[in-house]
């Protein structure tokens, strides 16, 4: 009996041990989850130019959020359509009746790629940082904050933190888009240790809690991310991922082919053609969510007189410019929002091209002989214009219908946006990227008076109209959709009678892939998720297959 109940007590000790064993085994793969994860890479990722900077509070270029989106995040996420909303680094978050109070709550058990905790004081560090133009970590242009809070402190009366993992935010006035402009890649959350290290040189050493991290930044701008195997969320099996700038006449389809490049954000027309062709490779669409269009600088003469911008205006044939400079991924813009955007409005489509009706306007603004101006054009393509040359010529040789002279200058990218913020320019081509689909990203980033100070320059042609100016605050104060609607179409008709400036054209963007690629969901704003891609090897046989299903 005795020696029946010994065997007993061995047996359920030998149990628990195993069980115990079995724990420990389970919290050791809890906390280092992702460690024996397959490694596959790098994912070699090809950009139209380098990253202007690796510090997203300050960015600007959607080749540095294509790359810091992966190194940060954010409170909030928006899904791939761009409209609906999901959980960030914080969890859940609720809103006061008003419009005025937001609680988030936050993740727990998350690090920076540093070691440091993120947590409620973190957010709160890196809203003070956007924030206070007094702060010592307040280094560089928070173009972003500045449009879309209105500066120091704007509309943001306070943020504190309510307990490790809650934050509140209360705002001066509502603000109807708060919680997709919070999903912004500029409103990512830094390790605050990393900007008191760093400060001003936070570009060339970013450190968040994203899937990947900086490994190497070389001197041509290539970066190379190594995977964050301590991520709290789910990865794939790509260990490392380089983010390189093609040149622009570049054979990507070849360099798709061979494994030089597996995804390249920015393809032509003749390309896209080759790749739907070829084996082992595809074509990825985004919808329209661009703008290209025509800045006339209202503080620089001649373009301070209405007719003279009319003029200009009436001179432009949209449909020629867009079959000789852009491509069949594009379509004309009448409007400054992306068609199917609530408040779009086809205003200008009522202009249709006019020798003698522009020569008119000239005349009456006091130009019967016209005049010699500049236009100031990028010298990289961009998403929303493709052949910024190409369209700067097409300009210039309409406009030499009504005798205006113009002469071309082609600035290098990473100098062009500093150059029109400078406020120098006569015209310029200029473009807008939207970030979320919502009017006031487009219209008040674009048009709003306050957007020409230093450090918010984003009006570009240094629009000033203070019922416009009332109307875009209105449109971010009112949450009714279709109240909404009807005041950005009311503001776009404003917008029309004092030519503010002249759209162009919408962009679909065609992106090149090597079918290497799995899981490839791009959001609508040209973020990549790099975390929920793979890279598979792929055979002749199954490429084939694979390109024409």
């Amino acid at each position: 009996m005795k020696t029946v109940l010994n065997r007993k007590i061995v047996w359920v000790a030998t149990i628990v041990l195993v069980l115990i064993a079995a724990l420990a085994s389970y919290v050791l793969l809890s906390q280092n989850h992702k460690v024996n994860l397959p490694s596959k890479g790098p994912l070699i990722i090809g950009q139209s130019n380098s990253p202007l900077s690796l510090d997203p509070a300050i960015a600007t270029d959607i080749e540095s959020f294509e790359i810091t989106s992966n190194i940060y995040e954010t409170l909030i996420k928006t899904d791939v359509n761009g409209i609906d909303l999901l959980p960030g680094l914080a969890e859940s978050w609720k809103v006061s009746e008003d419009g005025l109070t937001f609680v988030f709550k936050l993740r727990k058990d998350i690090y920076f790629h540093d070691g440091s905790e993120f947590n409620a004081d973190a957010v709160v560090f890196n809203f003070n940082r956007w924030m206070d133009k007094d702060s010592p970590y307040h280094t560089g242009h928070f173009t972003y904050w500045n449009q879309s809070f209105g500066g120091d402190p704007g509309i943001v009366k306070s943020i504190t933190a309510l307990a490790k993992d809650t934050v509140e935010l209360v705002l001066y006035e509502s603000y109807t888009p708060i919680l997709s402009v919070l999903s912004l890649p500029s409103f990512a959350i830094a390790s605050p240790k990393a900007i008191v290290q760093y400060n001003e040189t936070l570009g060339s050493h970013p450190v968040g809690t994203g899937p990947y991290m900086l490994d190497t930044l070389d001197e041509n701008g290539d970066v190379l991310l190594k995977r964050n195997n301590d991520y709290w969320g789910s990865l794939g099996n790509i260990g490392r991922v380089r983010f390189t700038s093609v040149d622009q006449d570049a054979d990507y389809v070849s360099m798709l082919k061979n494994g030089q490049l597996h995804i390249i954000n920015r393809i032509d027309e003749e390309d896209t053609k080759l790749i739907e062709e070829t084996p082992n490779v595809r074509v990825e669409y985004l919808p329209f969510l661009n703008i290209s269009y025509l800045v006339m600088n209202h503080n620089q003469p001649p373009f301070d007189q209405l007719k003279v911008r009319q003029a200009v205006g009436q001179i432009i044939d949209r449909d020629s410019m867009v079959i000789e400079s852009y491509n069949t991924l594009s379509r004309p813009a009448y409007s400054f929002l992306p068609p199917t955007m609530i408040g779009y409005s086809e205003i200008f489509k009522t202009v249709h091209p006019s020798i003698g009706k522009a020569k008119k306007f000239l005349e009456e603004a006091g130009y019967r002989n016209g005049f010699s101006t500049e236009l100031w054009v990028m010298d990289q393509p961009r998403k929303y214009l493709p052949n910024p040359v190409e369209t700067a010529y097409f300009i210039k040789d309409r406009l030499k219908l009504i005798d205006i002279d113009v002469t071309i200058r082609v600035i290098e990218w990473n100098e062009y946006i500093d150059a029109l913020r400078e406020g120098q320019h006569p015209m310029a081509l200029a473009g807008w990227q939207g970030d979320y689909v919502d009017p006031d990203n487009f219209l008040f980033t674009m048009f709003y008076s306050s957007n020409v100070e230093e450090g918010t320059v984003l009006n570009y042609s240094f629009y000033s109209n203070d019922e416009v100016d009332e109307a875009l605050r209105k449109g971010r104060r009112v949450a009714d959709e279709e109240f909404r609607s009807f005041i950005y179409s009311d503001i776009q008709q404003t917008l029309f009678e004092d030519m503010a400036a002249l759209p162009l054209a919408h962009t679909m963007t065609a992106i090149g892939v090597s079918n290497q690629v799995q899981g490839f969901m791009p959001n609508i704003s040209g973020k990549l998720d790099i975390n929920e891609m793979d890279l598979k090897d792929l055979d002749d046989s199954e490429a084939e297959r694979d390109n024409h299903e």
